[in-house]
């Protein structure tokens, strides 16, 4: 995966812009700030595709949350497959959390992936964060060769259950077990130590966070 960027570049937190993107309702303050703004005219750009994909359309006796359906916005394209299996402080259906999920376009299709379900090669992935209270969330990946990176930056995301993170990617080709690990904040703070000290295998959680871990194998 192509690393994201370390810091958020926009004077505007990504999911005010996600919203202003996707038409849904922001302040008038926020909509004319980024009118004039070229940083943040930048980063909204950056949040919508990079590539085109096909029309998608809703899995039959699935619920998908429109927000998740829309826009995706691909970082770097391989072929993989994937297979998702739960590791310690995966959160269990009907808890609020927080915790995180993870959706796959699979051609024109969007479903969850539940645990150990498999994805096809070149799917497109996005993850939602469910937490009862607002919270800023990032997503850390440590891939099969012990390189950490950052799938989702910092991010301002609402209370509420499967909340749309504003990333979505396609997975590089390095194959084996990637760990993905949640850090729910309840304000902003500084991702680069956590990223690092991922990769040094000394991760900790930090005080006052809520971490989700769990994992999937790419073949």
């Amino acid at each position: 995966m192509n690393a994201i960027a370390r810091t958020w570049p926009a004077c505007v937190s990504a999911l005010q812009l996600d919203k202003l993107r996707m038409g849904e309702s922001v302040s008038d303050e926020v909509r004319a700030h980024v009118a004039g703004c070229a940083k943040c005219g930048e980063a909204m750009k950056g949040l919508q595709l990079d590539e085109p994909l096909p029309a998608l359309r809703v899995v039959p006796l699935r619920r998908i949350w429109p927000r998740l359906v829309a826009g995706l916005s691909v970082a770097a394209a391989a072929s993989v497959l994937l297979v998702l299996r739960p590791i310690d402080g995966v959160r269990t259906k009907g808890e609020s959390g927080p915790f995180l999920e993870m959706y796959v376009q699979h051609l024109d299709l969007v479903r969850r992936v539940e645990p150990g379900e498999a994805v096809a090669a070149g799917d497109a992935i996005r993850f939602a964060a469910t937490s009862r209270v607002p919270s800023y969330v990032a997503v850390l990946s440590l891939d099969p060769r012990g390189r950490a990176s950052v799938y989702v930056p910092v991010t301002e995301v609402r209370a509420g259950r499967d909340v749309a993170l504003p990333i979505a990617t396609r997975l590089d080709a390095t194959v084996g077990e990637e760990r993905i690990v949640g850090v729910f904040y309840g304000q902003q703070f500084d991702l680069e130590p956590l990223r690092a000290a991922l990769e040094g295998g000394n991760f900790v959680e930090p005080g006052g966070c809520r971490v989700n871990r769990w994992s999937f194998v790419k073949r």
